[in-house]
């Protein structure tokens, strides 16, 4: 795994081939705690370990290869193969959020502070009226709310306990 940083100010990171995820500067800038990023870089690191990258590249060649050899030159056919491709991402982003709790479960001893990441990235998309106005099915990660359910339901099934200290995001640019 190799990190990098983008001086932008975007609270976003995202995993690519070879091994690489990107942090925004803006998102280490702004994250709560140490944990809440570290949250976001387990998160990344499973999307690599799953291979997810690789597997959403693939599969979009392969429907592209596909609808040409059946339909031709046909956007409403390539729209519709989009939508079906976010479900698969969907579900790639809840495997990577499970596999991220157990790895900060595993290195922290509690998953305090990693969950709430997701109630920062819930705040900034109210924030950012750009993505308010997109129905859930068009979206290719989970609803934060019912993202952050589910994982408080995982953690509780694997007995991850919720307490713990948080320790202070050494990147934070702004007074907690």
């Amino acid at each position: 795994i190799q990190v990098h940083t983008l001086p932008e100010p975007d609270i976003n990171a995202f995993a690519t081939f070879g091994g690489h995820i990107v942090f925004m500067q803006g998102l280490l800038e702004h994250a709560p705690s140490e944990q809440a990023i570290s949250m976001v870089l387990a998160h990344e690191m499973a999307h690599v370990g799953h291979r997810d990258p690789l597997k959403a590249s693939s599969q979009s060649a392969m429907l592209q290869i596909l609808r040409s050899a059946v339909f031709g030159e046909q956007v409403a056919v390539d729209s519709g193969l989009m939508l079906s491709m976010l479900s698969y991402s969907r579900g790639q982003e809840t495997a990577a959020d499970e596999a991220a709790l157990d790895a900060i479960h595993a290195h922290y001893g509690s998953i305090a502070g990693a969950i709430e990441m997701y109630d920062f990235l819930g705040q900034q998309r109210t924030a950012s009226s750009i993505k308010n106005w997109l129905p859930q099915w068009l979206s290719t990660h989970p609803d934060t709310q019912k993202r952050q359910e589910h994982l408080r339901a995982y953690a509780q099934q694997k007995g991850y306990s919720t307490q713990g200290s948080v320790h202070v995001n050494p990147w934070r640019k702004i007074e907690p």
